[in-house]
């Protein structure tokens, strides 16, 4: 999380700012069982699911690819191909992480608390 911090400074992302606009609702703290972090935080109305974490297990509860403004399923040969790099940049010894978000619908949970629950919210890689 620090480099991801840091990272996000040195492209304009400002913590304090980014909190105002879009406030967090809830979270799940990092699990070394489940290897990932999820937040909720609302922005323009609606609450968004964040996901940051191992990048298996992220692309295990992913279903869908965001490409060009619009959800695709997250099917064959995308899967395929986001499981490959996955595995080139770590036989490198890249760290990698994936951040996934999505919309949450208004009767899901503001902060899901099980990899169910993620699953159902359509996580989007």
């Amino acid at each position: 999380e620090a480099a991801m911090f840091v990272f996000g400074q040195k492209v304009g992302f400002h913590k304090d700012t980014l909190e105002q606009s879009s406030p967090l609702m809830g979270e799940i703290p990092f699990d070394y069982r489940l290897k990932y972090h999820a937040t909720v935080h609302t922005l323009e109305g609606k609450n968004f699911l964040t996901v940051v974490g191992a990048p298996e297990e992220i692309l295990g509860l992913s279903t869908h690819i965001w490409r060009e403004g619009v959800a695709h399923p997250l099917v064959g040969h995308d899967r395929e191909e986001f499981e490959n790099v996955v595995k080139s940049m770590s036989g490198k010894g890249c760290a990698l992480s994936l951040l996934p978000s999505t919309p949450l619908h208004r009767t899901q949970p503001s902060c899901p608390n099980t990899s169910a629950a993620l699953r159902s919210s359509g996580s989007t890689a």
